[in-house]
């Protein structure tokens, strides 16, 4: 699968990006219309979109992202090094996927616990 339509967690973007648009004093009787225009969708896209009922690409986040003026990590919360235990050693890694070569960082600790 192409990484530009790789899908993320509906619900858990679907709720980052509203409480985004609350950030940016976005009404939330708005965030229907404003995902619209931003993603070019019908508003009733957007707005199953922002209930989390309908999938996320990379691409619309990185989009959504940049019409906030974020990053895409700060909506899909690929900067989960916030959430590791303390005693992790990261290291530049390199993740493969169906054959496909990913660059990452990797955290060297105990195992997680289920849902990390």
């Amino acid at each position: 699968m192409d990484n530009n339509h790789q899908k993320f967690d509906s619900q858990s973007i679907a709720k980052r990006v509203r409480e985004l648009f609350l950030h940016h004093g976005l009404a939330k009787r708005q965030h229907a219309k404003e995902l619209s225009r931003i993603l070019d969708l019908s508003f009733s896209h957007a707005h199953r979109k922002l209930k989390g009922q309908s999938p996320w690409t990379l691409e619309q986040i990185n989009r959504v992202a940049a019409a906030l003026g974020e990053t895409p990590a700060a909506i899909a919360d690929m900067g989960a090094e916030h959430d590791m235990p303390q005693q992790t050693i990261a290291q530049d890694a390199i993740f493969f996927v169906a054959g496909v070569e990913i660059p990452c960082v990797g955290y060297i600790g105990d195992e997680l616990m289920a849902g990390q």
